[in-house]
């Protein structure tokens, strides 16, 4: 038996979730992240945490490899 996953609520005209448009993936997730996937199917991470960077106080936790990626390198 497959199993069957929501991607989008709509109540009367309103839509309430809509995930068809999102993009991400287990390899862009950052590692025990759960998350939903465009088909609603539930997903956990497998991005490995390469860099944190202070900054003004702010801990902002970087994936070279995934920014890698984005700009058109082979990156994950």
């Amino acid at each position: 038996m497959s199993e069957l996953f929501v991607n989008k609520v709509v109540i009367g005209s309103t839509v309430m979730t809509d995930l068809t448009g999102d993009t991400v993936t287990p390899e862009t997730l950052l590692e025990g992240v759960t998350a939903h996937d465009c088909s609603g199917a539930p997903i956990t991470g497998e991005a490995k945490q390469k860099e944190s960077v202070l900054c003004g106080g702010i801990c902002y936790v970087t994936n070279p490899a995934l920014k890698d990626a984005r700009s058109g390198g082979t990156g994950v």
